[in-house]
């Protein structure tokens, strides 16, 4: 009896080891099969991303090529705008020039028609100073280091 009772404890024994077995082989296949899913999901997550991070570039270097479009635009016209000021600038420079000399040679033609004969100041010196002076010091015409302003000896 106790060899019967021995040899159901070992069959009992043995399909209990079988079972689990069968489960840690069903367990495995099952996380392997999770596993491959998640990759699988995974990787479509990663696609979409990979397709939306792809048009985000597309739009950055779309944006990027506008604005240098734009930077170019810009710099055109500040050229532009640079090269009609200088010629505006030419042509402001050579009026002042021409109206500069004009007015000098006014002014000359003035002062000499005051000096020419018939002028009012016909026969005058226009370098002699005009005034009542006491001496030639108070006119400041002459310098002499030992006298002061009024022509006093100094010392």
């Amino acid at each position: 009896m106790s060899n019967i009772s021995t040899g159901q404890a070992r069959q009992a024994s043995m399909q209990i080891a079988q079972q689990e077995r069968a489960n840690q082989q069903r367990s495995i296949a099952e996380s392997s099969r999770l596993d491959q899913l998640e990759r699988t999901g995974q990787s479509r997550v990663d696609i979409a991303k990979m397709q939306g991070q792809s048009q985000v570039d597309i739009a950055k270097m779309e944006g990027e090529a506008m604005r240098q479009k734009q930077e170019q635009a810009r710099i055109g016209a500040m050229y532009g705008l640079g090269i009609d000021r200088m010629g505006a600038a030419d042509t402001a420079r050579q009026t002042a020039r021409s109206a500069g000399l004009a007015g000098l040679g006014q002014a000359a033609g003035g002062v000499a028609g005051l000096f020419a004969a018939g002028g009012s100041l016909y026969g005058t010196d226009p370098f002699k100073p005009q005034g009542n002076y006491e001496n030639e010091y108070q006119m400041g015409t002459t310098y002499d280091p030992n006298k002061d302003e009024f022509g006093n000896t100094i010392g």
